[in-house]
């Protein structure tokens, strides 16, 4: 993940990419992610090579995306899954959110968001809208599309308080948000 100087060039001003991947074990996977971001069909020869490309029907490929994230999450480990449309995302997002509540990750009690999904403590959720006024992290940080951050408590005005999930920084999200 890029610093937030490198973030702001990259993504809020339009800037270069960076070309050099820094966070793989592996120089070819790196290699190829930055191929993939530069939209060179050469780095399929890496993925099919490693057996990272699956194919089949939409259905089949969001349940086995589904069924990786409950693998990846029952072992402890911390899971995204991506998709093209936002109604996928949101029916993902349920699915996951039903299965955290069953096993008492997640209070059944939530807000209603914007997508007609929930939050409650325990939940993750992605910031989709960026808000400069949310200050978090000792003022060195706000509220950016697509941070990371984990529901600590519901409030009675719908409200969030949520902590980020990299550097720990908590805030209140207000309803309105």
């Amino acid at each position: 993940e890029s610093g937030p100087v490198l973030r702001l060039i990259t993504c809020e001003q339009d800037g270069p990419q960076p070309g050099v991947a820094v966070s793989f074990q592996d120089p070819r996977e790196a290699a190829a992610t930055v191929q993939l971001r530069a939209g060179d069909p050469a780095c399929l020869d890496f993925y099919a090579g490693h057996g990272r490309l699956r194919s089949g029907s939409r259905h089949d490929m969001l349940e086995a995306a589904f069924q990786g994230w409950v693998e990846d999450v029952r072992s402890g480990l911390t899971s995204v899954i991506l998709t093209q449309r936002p109604k996928d995302a949101t029916a993902l997002a349920s699915r996951a959110r039903t299965e955290r509540i069953r096993s008492g990750a997640v209070d059944p009690d939530g807000v209603r968001l914007v997508d007609a999904t929930a939050a409650s403590a325990g939940d993750w959720i992605i910031t989709r809208v960026s808000e400069r006024t949310l200050i978090t992290f000792k003022g060195r940080d706000s509220v950016k599309t697509g941070d990371p951050w984990t529901v600590i408590a519901r409030h009675p005005d719908d409200s969030l308080t949520v902590q980020h999930q990299r550097h720990r920084g908590r805030l209140t999200l207000p309803g309105e948000y």
